[in-house]
């Protein structure tokens, strides 16, 4: 499940959660009411009670579903963080290889694999650099 689905499912859960649970409250308590209790003072009194039954339960049950979805998208972020760090590691990975094999390739161009003594050519190109630099 990414974060695009769980987001946009969230709003649509929550409503239809909380109008089924609404509507199947009030119609079985009513009807349990009135079949109970015949008295009217008695029903407008058990009714505000019922309500705040009501709001007590599905508050609790929002409380959950909006605890789940918070578990799920902090479980999402650490795997966003940790391929993140994987991808970081590898890209590291990949330019300490380039700059070890640019080394490679700069040795095996200054001097001989065999004898590890600096190419004659090399080696004249940098004596008359240094010749150079110190006889203007």
């Amino acid at each position: 499940m990414n974060i695009h689905t769980l987001t946009k499912d969230l709003p649509r859960r929550i409503v239809l959660s909380y109008a089924v649970i609404g509507a199947v409250w009030i119609l079985i308590s009513d009807q349990a009411i009135e079949t109970i209790i015949g008295n009217y003072s008695q029903f407008t009194y058990l009714t505000t009670f019922k309500g705040l039954i009501f709001m007590a339960i599905t508050s609790l049950l929002l409380y959950q579903l909006l605890q789940k979805y918070q578990r799920s998208l902090q479980e999402m972020n650490h795997k966003m963080a940790s391929t993140k760090t994987m991808q970081l590691l590898i890209i590291l990975s990949k330019i300490t290889e380039y700059i070890k094999l640019q080394k490679q390739l700069r040795s095996y161009i200054e001097y001989d694999s065999l004898t590890k003594l600096p190419w004659r050519s090399f080696l004249l190109d940098k004596l008359e650099s240094l010749l150079k630099q110190t006889h203007p």
